[in-house]
């Protein structure tokens, strides 16, 4: 395969497709899509393309590219903060193409990415800040604060 720089964060989901594609179809015994210990391997970015993460975490990574992380807090969370308002943070929103989208009686926004973790938008937070909120595991979330950098 030849190699070329990658730019945009929908030129390197194409590649990785493309890897994928090649790799497809290879199964663990137990019949899941095989997963290699390399995340870069073809078989594990096979395994991965098929739930959809692969791209979402590259939308993911492309929105915490402008972003200060704080210092870590007692919960699971890991906290950013990022300059901007509930607009910017309903655009970073938009920009995962979040499914099953909808809008809660409190005003917060929910949905899932394509491979169903889920994902909010709320105009504030405990610290009165506009939050993006990205369910990464059962136990870990990654929470971006809006507003003026600390």
């Amino acid at each position: 395969m030849q190699t070329k720089a990658l730019g945009t964060v929908d030129e390197i989901g194409d590649t990785v497709q493309q890897v994928g594609k090649q790799a497809s179809g290879q199964k663990t015994s137990g019949g899941n899509p095989a997963i290699d210990s390399d995340p870069y391997s073809p078989s594990s970015v096979a395994a991965r393309i098929e739930t959809g993460k692969v791209r979402s975490d590259l939308q993911i990574k492309d929105i915490l590219s402008n972003t200060t992380q704080r210092s870590k807090t007692k919960g699971p969370a890991v906290q950013y903060d990022k300059v901007g308002d509930y607009n910017d943070a309903l655009n970073d929103f938009n920009s995962l193409n979040v499914r099953n989208v909808q809008t809660r009686p409190n005003g917060t926004i929910t949905g899932n990415l394509p491979d169903r973790r889920a994902v909010n938008a709320r105009n504030d937070s405990s610290g009165g800040e506009p939050t993006l909120e990205i369910t990464i595991s059962n136990n870990r979330k990654i929470k971006i604060r809006y507003g003026n950098t600390r």
